[in-house]
């Protein structure tokens, strides 16, 4: 037994390899196997490595089930990760894609109940913002004017800071360090350019829904709930979420939404 018959073994699992060592040989009823190949990988891992103390096993194999590499702790059991060479190759992670046109029925008359979702949506897809990021901006960090004291770009822009003391615990994924100048407004970060639609719907929902409950505000957050128990309390990732689920079903769209695919789908100002 070679480490090239389990990988031809696991190929006729999941039907990766044609012809004899494919999924010809396996009964059509039982299908190829999904995610749980994986599984099937680490438990013949588990056995040929049970076996080296009992039955004489190539060297090569033991080597080639072995030299994997290990990963750090994952998840809440924090156990040590091995990689599995007969485990089928993952294809990388890619962002569900929202197209234009469900992007335009959420702009539908009805579908964005106030002017603070609009200016979600837009910062989303236009900005290409995570919604931590978003939901975790300062008033200091929006920079909305052509040669904007901070110098560091000549056209509109946003700083976008990982901060952990957000009064709604979002936080940005931003690895650039960032500082404050004297006269209080962000430097460094993760710079952003902004769009005229999104400096339109944010000026739009300052003025006609922030501003009446300003005196409510007690932090430097941008978006804030506009009622219930908590107005003006920072809005969090979580009620982004909500209002983007409640838009989809007002629109009627089938297709799952969430804040991180509405940056995927167009290249965005840098």
């Amino acid at each position: 037994m070679t480490l090239a018959d389990l990988h031809r073994y696991m190929n006729g699992l999941t039907g990766q390899v044609d012809g004899v060592y494919g999924a010809v040989w396996r009964d059509p009823q039982k299908g190829q196997l999904g995610a749980a190949a994986s599984n099937v990988a680490t438990v013949v891992k588990a056995y040929y490595l049970s076996l080296q103390t009992s039955v004489c096993l190539r060297p090569e194999l033991i080597e080639g089930l072995t030299c994997g590499r290990s990963f750090g702790p994952r998840g809440r059991a924090k156990r040590m990760h091995e990689s599995n060479p007969p485990a089928p190759k993952k294809n990388s992670p890619r962002p569900r894609f929202v197209s234009d046109e469900i992007v335009q029925a959420l702009f539908e008359p009805g579908v964005l109940t106030t002017a603070r979702d609009v200016m979600i949506v837009t910062w989303l897809h236009d900005g290409g913002l995570r919604v931590g990021g978003l939901c975790g901006l300062r008033f200091c960090d929006l920079h909305l004017t052509r040669h904007h004291a901070c110098g560091q770009r000549a056209d509109p822009h946003v700083h976008i800071v990982g901060r952990n003391d957000n009064p709604n615990r979002a936080r940005a994924k931003a690895y650039a360090s960032a500082r404050t100048s004297r006269e209080g407004y962000t430097l460094d970060g993760v710079i952003r350019a902004v769009s005229d639609d999104m400096v339109s719907t944010l000026y739009t929902y300052l003025l006609d829904e922030f501003h009446p409950i300003q005196a409510l505000v007690d932090h430097e957050q941008v978006i804030v709930h506009l009622g219930g128990r908590t107005p003006g309390a920072a809005l969090g990732t979580g009620a982004v979420r909500k209002i983007l689920a409640r838009s989809r079903r007002r629109a009627e769209l089938s297709v799952r939404l969430t804040p991180h695919a509405l940056r995927h789908n167009e290249v965005h100002p840098k």
